[in-house]
């Protein structure tokens, strides 16, 4: 029997009949030209490298924030751990990004067995939408052979999957071979019309322009015209750091308000700023709020356990491999003794009074509470800790060839090193002393960042520092600490409760370590770094002194087994040395403001020469160079940034930005007092001299 609808029940239907326009993902322009709906299939077609896959994690990730729904990603190309980080980039939390998104993990048998995963995966997680990403990578699974008729039955059981599942399908397809200058219609998808045939809504992306990073979508297909515009087209503006897209029509962008607490103010006592992952760093950092028991326990150790000692900090995702590092120390052993030798003699000299005093007159002396006192404040200052949101409420700029991209969070700024792991695996394989120029510019393909500061206009020189932070990076080459293991030198830092992160550099050489400081010495670097590498020099370690520099810029770099301290400690030391004046050519001089005499400018015109002629290494590490760039600005002005280049092109591992930075910083701090004059530059090219007749 057939049902024919007909008269009264025609008109009930009609009446019946609501109009609905589909779902927005919250993207104004991409909302005007298309509207999914339920119970859909949609084809997105494109080229390989458009970015098919970053704009679908991203659109999942929007109906998520937009409508609560929940995606399940069939992404074939994609290994489970690298969707899961995309993901949490995305959504700014790892739990907010597993409440929305599934992940299929393994590999499927056949097309039924796709089928059924999404069948299953509606009835046990109630999901909304599913990407299948990509087709010609499942194309097997429909077995037998790979023709038009097959891959249209294939299409067509995944579009009434969606009706019997009331999901939306999206299905990621490749083009056909193209020609240049071809464009991708609706009939390019590599296999069979019946794409277009059987899909409800069609798209294509491509990256229309590289530079501005821009991104255009085009409308090829839409089943229902209340739904979207045929032949529509818009423009979207995709950000490297965020993994987001936002309009380039309007002010209207993607600004991660839904991923903020519905009460930021109660949980950070004041407004996440925009663009910010709030969560993914609280979860980072979230257990730092269980801990201020463990900490009260802390103040009952004995007065023989060096102060300030603490539990190693785990790790913060699952990701992250798990390390045991329980002997965590602020200070240096020899320190900590004398902390606690401190207090027992204290402790020792009270019960000493109290048993030698009558019982009318005060247990202790004033002096002696005083000094007590003096320790127990002590104490508390080392047990400050940075607290859970440090990460994301610290501002850094992100920088792009030594030129500011954009503003960002600290924590972004860290993992956006695993966007460049292939740019810096290249890196990493360039014999640098062997090839200097390819490695610097294999270098310039990644992004940095300056982690002390924010800084204003086009570059990060410091005239352009906006905002200081109360943060410090330090290096550790393996140049500068011959005999030092890789692993020996990660184990040392990592033992230092104040060090919050800590990665392999760029190259892959050597490390570098994040460290808050307290927010009364952020305007004093050069002290705090004094404290610093004095307690480095105590673990056998020698830090790169260019970390003075507060506007200092670093590349950004991933390693597999980074470092996380959510219980970091914030390092309060700072040791201001006194600027040393006297005579001794080695040293400051009395001298070193007077200006160069005729005698003296042809002198250091001469030396130039021979240094170039004969290749004179003036500089033997990191400190001559400063101490020489130190000289040259003070004696020369910027005339002597092109022979500071010339100097430590002598040695190994010229690096042209970082040498400017050094030239940068010296004519910055000429009026810290510290000034080398002429004489110093004479007596490191006679040394220098002496050393080539001496072989």
């Amino acid at each position: 029997m057939y049902n024919f609808i007909t008269n009264n029940d025609f008109i009930t239907s009609a009446k019946a009949y609501k109009s609905f326009d589909g779902y927005k993902c919250g993207l104004s322009s991409f909302d005007k030209i298309m509207r999914i709906d339920k119970q859909t299939l949609t084809t997105l077609v494109s080229t390989p490298c458009s970015g098919k896959s970053t704009f679908t994690n991203f659109y999942g990730y929007r109906m998520g924030v937009t409508h609560n729904w929940r995606t399940l990603y069939l992404a074939s190309e994609t290994a489970k751990n690298d969707q899961a980080q995309k993901l949490s980039t995305l959504y700014g939390s790892y739990t907010k990004a597993s409440e929305h998104s599934i992940i299929l993990e393994g590999a499927l048998s056949n097309w039924e067995e796709l089928l059924e995963a999404i069948k299953v995966a509606k009835e046990a997680y109630n999901i909304d939408l599913v990407i299948v990403d990509n087709f010609t990578m499942l194309q097997h699974l429909i077995g037998g052979e790979i023709n038009t008729t097959n891959i249209g039955k294939a299409i067509s059981t995944l579009k009434q999957a969606a009706i019997d599942t009331d999901t939306a399908i999206i299905l990621v397809a490749h083009t056909t071979k193209l020609t240049e200058g071809q464009k991708v219609t609706a009939y390019s998808v590599n296999g069979s019309a019946n794409f277009f045939n059987i899909s409800d809504f069609m798209f294509s992306i491509e990256i229309s322009d590289y530079e501005a990073k821009e991104t255009t979508i085009n409308i090829l297909k839409i089943r229902d015209d209340a739904k979207g515009v045929m032949n529509g087209k818009c423009v979207l503006k995709y950000d490297t750091i965020t993994r987001k897209y936002s309009d380039t029509d309007s002010s209207t962008e993607d600004s991660d308000t839904d991923s903020q607490p519905a009460d930021t103010t109660a949980a950070n006592n004041t407004t996440a700023p925009k663009g910010i992952n709030y969560d993914i760093a609280r979860d980072v950092m979230k257990a730092m709020l269980e801990e201020n028991k463990q900490t009260e326990k802390k103040d009952s150790q004995p007065a023989t356990q060096p102060a300030g000692t603490t539990k190693a900090a785990t790790d913060t995702a699952a990701n992250t491999p798990s390390r045991d590092n329980t002997t965590k120390q602020p200070r240096t052993q020899q320190q900590g003794q004398q902390q606690a030798a401190k207090e027992k003699a204290i402790t020792e000299e009270v019960t000493k009074q109290e048993d030698s005093q009558p019982a009318t007159q005060p247990a202790v002396t004033e002096e002696v509470k005083k000094e007590k006192q003096e320790v127990k404040e002590e104490k508390q200052e080392e047990k400050q800790h940075i607290t859970p949101d440090f990460l994301l409420n610290t501002k850094v700029s992100i920088m792009e060839r030594h030129n500011i991209l954009k503003t960002s969070s600290l924590y972004n700024a860290i993992i956006m090193g695993k966007e460049h792991k292939k740019e810096i695996e290249a890196v990493r394989r360039i014999d640098r002393q062997a090839n200097e120029s390819e490695y610097r510019r294999a270098k310039d393909n990644i992004l940095s960042f300056i982690p002390s500061c924010v800084c204003k206009g086009k570059t990060g020189k410091a005239e352009n520092v906006e905002h200081v932070n109360n943060l410090i990076a330090i290096d550790l080459d393996a140049k500068d600490n011959e005999g030092v293991t890789l692993e020996t030198m990660r184990t040392k830092i990592n033992s230092l409760p104040y060090v919050m992160y800590s990665s392999l550099s760029v190259g892959g050489k050597g490390m570098y370590a994040l460290i808050p400081i307290s927010e009364s010495n952020k305007n004093d670097f050069k002290a705090v770094f004094n404290a610093l590498n004095e307690d480095f020099k105590a673990l056998g370690l020698t830090l790169d002194g260019s970390c003075v520099n507060i506007n200092r810029e670093r590349y950004m770099s991933f390693d597999d087994n980074e470092y996380w301290n959510k219980q970091c400690e914030i390092y309060t030391r700072k040791i201001n040395i006194p600027t040393q004046v006297n005579g001794h050519p080695t040293r400051v001089e009395i001298n070193a403001n007077k200006p160069l005499t005729q005698r003296e400018y042809n002198k250091v015109k001469s030396m130039v020469e021979d240094i170039k002629a004969n290749k004179v290494q003036l500089s033997k590490n990191h400190t001559d160079t400063l101490m020489i760039a130190n000289c040259l600005a003070n004696i020369l002005g910027e005339e002597g940034r092109e022979l500071l280049h010339i100097i430590r092109q002598q040695r190994s591992g010229y690096d042209e930005f970082k040498t400017d930075c050094n030239f940068d910083y010296a004519l910055d701090h000429l009026d810290d007092g510290e000034r080398y004059g002429v004489g110093f530059l004479i007596s490191k090219y006679n040394e220098a001299k002496g050393e080539i007749q001496a072989h």
